[in-house]
């Protein structure tokens, strides 16, 4: 396995101005990317403040008590009750087998940063995965793509959404058993798979919840690593930020303002609006039915829209008191949990992530806080060894082949070898054509409307003939040299499928099906930057 850096990564205006730490961007952080000394000050700056410690230990105590991989992780929590202790925390929702790369490879960039700060920084630096447990959308993580006919295709799990949150949701067995055959019967057979299958067949039996599933499996890709998981709606972690859900009650107009000063001050420095959502937006979600309703306020009431829900300032926050398991946060106010209930270092973002936080400085500020400084997540692609033995044979470039260039080649190839001029040909006699029929179509048109509606039809098909027969010549060139051009197909199929990047397409289980279950441990232990280079992972 080997590591390589290549500089391809496609950034917006916003995220290069980010990166170059651009002066004008002092009006969206509180930390500029390009501060070399961003997280001592920061490390400074939460000295000053006080956290739950002790609740919290005692919280994620109890909940990794039945991981399977544990001792790595117990010795990380217990570091959190040192008061100099510092955390860097990443997240994703509770995808089947994590979902896509992108979630393991956030999760490796939070340990990459906490270990590379504790031994800058001198004071225990904990890696913290937050779940987003309350996150009721079940169409965003009950699938993968799966290889089938040279392709990438979804595969779901059969569920009906109750739009409860994912620590809610029922994960049902005999489904789950259904759905992982399908998806384990379009893994090709290697040295890897049996164990593999048996492994990951055995967490679906002790998970009850999509996120009881997403941390076994999360816990054993990272077993040496002490990654610690913090699903962010159990009750246990409602019952440590009551106090802090019912601050967020009790100044919702701050924070309404504060929210929509923000993404003003981002849109006008022309990044767009990431969050995009009205004044009467609360920042919370309520439970009720076993629904998560989005709570509004307006003239002093909270309400749910298109229902006669309503509360009071005084009532919501008795409830708050008494069912604080009830309450849970918008990408908004996660964020300011985050801030409220964890000593954080820094928060690791994807380029999206980046864009929203872009718009919280003014939340921050409304609640006597500081954004933490955030670091982009790494960006990587594998690239299986079948598929390095073909790119070093033809002296292709791996920039090349992530740039989308695949098709390009694929061409310029067939011509090399085939060198029959086609297209000029079949343009040639498609302008000879179009010249000669046309005195067929004035003459029809002086003896007959009808007739020329004929000759325009005439011609049309005279053109789709051609054009059939183009197509042909190139299907026969095509046919005798199969095996050759399938290589650039299936070069196109890892690298870019379904012309995105890997990251965002293949899950991490056909990964560890080509490299090993130890495939993830086997990164961990390359020599890696966290900047902002696209890694090339040669397997």
């Amino acid at each position: 396995m080997e590591v390589k850096e290549m500089d391809i990564a496609a950034k917006s205006r916003f995220l290069s101005d980010y990166l170059d730490g651009h002066p004008h961007l002092h009006a969206c952080f509180d930390y500029s990317a390009t501060d070399k000394e961003r997280f001592k000050k920061r490390k400074q700056e939460l000295r000053k403040r006080s956290f739950p410690r002790e609740a919290l230990v005692e919280h994620l105590q109890i909940t990794h008590k039945d991981l399977p991989y544990k001792n790595p992780v117990e010795s990380n929590i217990e570091k959190l009750k040192d008061p100099t202790s510092v955390v860097v925390v990443g997240g994703q929702q509770a995808g089947l087998l994590t979902g896509p790369l992108y979630t393991v490879y956030k999760a490796m960039s939070v340990i990459f940063l906490a270990k590379s700060q504790e031994s800058e920084l001198q004071v225990p630096v904990v890696p913290v995965f937050w779940i987003a447990g309350e996150d009721h959308d079940l169409e965003e993580v009950r699938f993968v793509y799966t290889q089938k006919d040279e392709t990438w295709k979804k595969i779901g799990i059969d569920m009906t959404d109750t739009y409860q949150s994912l620590s809610s949701t029922p994960l049902p067995k005999d489904k789950l058993h259904t759905w992982l055959n399908q998806v384990f019967k379009t893994l090709p057979e290697t040295n890897h798979t049996e164990h593999l299958i048996a492994t990951i067949k055995n967490f679906a039996k002790r998970s009850s919840t999509f996120v009881n599933f997403f941390s076994l499996v999360m816990n054993w890709l990272f077993k040496e690593e002490g990654l610690i998981l913090l699903d962010s709606d159990h009750p246990g972690l409602r019952a440590i930020e009551t106090d802090y859900f019912m601050m967020l009650v009790n100044r919702v107009e701050d924070l309404q303002s504060a929210q929509q000063k923000g993404e003003q001050t981002f849109s006008e420095l022309g990044y767009g609006e990431p969050i995009s959502t009205d004044q009467e937006n609360a920042h919370l979600f309520y439970t009720y039915n076993d629904e998560r309703k989005r709570l509004d306020y307006k003239d002093g009431a909270f309400y749910i829209k298109n229902s006669e829900i309503r509360f009071t300032k005084r009532e919501l926050v008795d409830l708050v008191s008494e069912y604080p398991e009830r309450f849970s946060n918008n990408v908004v106010t996660r964020p300011l949990m985050q801030e409220f209930i964890l000593p954080v270092l820094s928060f690791v973002a994807g380029p999206g992530e980046l864009a929203y936080w872009g718009t919280l400085k003014p939340v921050f500020h409304a609640f006597h806080t500081s954004m933490p400084p955030l670091t982009p997540r790494l960006q990587m692609t594998f690239v299986p060894r079948s598929m390095q033995k073909w790119v070093e044979e033809n002296h292709y470039t791996y920039d090349q082949l992530l740039s989308g260039e695949v098709r390009d080649l694929k061409k310029k190839w067939l011509k090399e070898v085939e060198n029959h001029p086609i297209d000029e040909v079949v343009a040639d006699v498609t302008t000879s054509f179009k010249e000669a029929h046309l005195s067929v179509q004035q003459l029809s048109k002086k003896i007959d409307e009808t007739l020329y509606r004929l000759s325009k039809k005439n011609e049309e098909i005279i053109l789709e003939q051609l054009n059939f027969m183009k197509k042909k010549m190139v299907h026969s060139i095509e046919g005798k040299h199969q095996l050759a051009l399938s290589k650039f197909d299936e070069a196109e199929n890892w690298l870019t499928p379904l012309n995105r990047p890997q990251e965002r397409v293949i899950h991490p289980i056909v990964l560890l099906n080509l490299a090993g279950c130890d495939a993830i441990d086997r990164i961990m232990e390359q020599k890696m930057s966290l900047n902002t280079h696209h890694k090339l992972i040669l397997l």
